[in-house]
């Protein structure tokens, strides 16, 4: 008995770990209204395109470098002792971590007081954090690290 092997097909596996895919789909889940993925779909691409026409690198390119500059190893977590409420560091996992890209990504193009369409203003804070320029993104992330560093004292709370 011959097997026979698959030809273009990719492993589902491979597909769902790949962290490429991961935020892709993730952005498009962030992105789609009302169930209109068709939109969403089109937003994104105006973003990428905007976005690989001014920095001149591929999608995965950007994609890795957005993981690299926002990318959190600790978040912090609320834990209620005794009447109080610490704030506790927490290591996270790899698609608690994509998620947490995407997320400050999204609310700090929401945030941008421009008066243009969403998708210039999400390409441009792609822009701005892949270039390492000062961005609300990367604000997010310092504030975060720092608060982590302030409350490491806190750690014992973590169970």
């Amino acid at each position: 008995m011959v097997l026979k092997e698959k030809k273009n097909k990719i492993d589902k596996k491979d597909f769902l770990n790949n962290e490429f895919f991961m935020i892709y789909n993730l952005l498009l889940g962030f992105l789609i209204k009302d169930g209109k993925k068709i939109k969403a779909l089109k937003i994104l691409n105006k973003v990428f395109f905007l976005v690989r026409k001014n920095l001149k690198i591929s999608e995965r390119e950007i994609l890795s470098h957005l993981f690299q500059n926002l990318g959190l190893s600790i978040e912090l977590r609320k834990v209620h002792l005794f009447g109080k409420t610490h704030y506790v560091p927490s290591p996270i996992t790899l698609k608690r971590k994509i998620y947490l890209v995407v997320k400050i990504l999204i609310s700090s193009a929401l945030k941008r007081s421009k008066k243009l369409p969403f998708y210039e203003n999400l390409s441009d804070e792609i822009i701005s954090t892949v270039e390492k320029k000062p961005c609300d993104s990367l604000k997010t992330v310092l504030e975060i690290m720092k608060l982590a560093l302030k409350n490491r004292s806190n750690i014992h709370f973590r169970w």
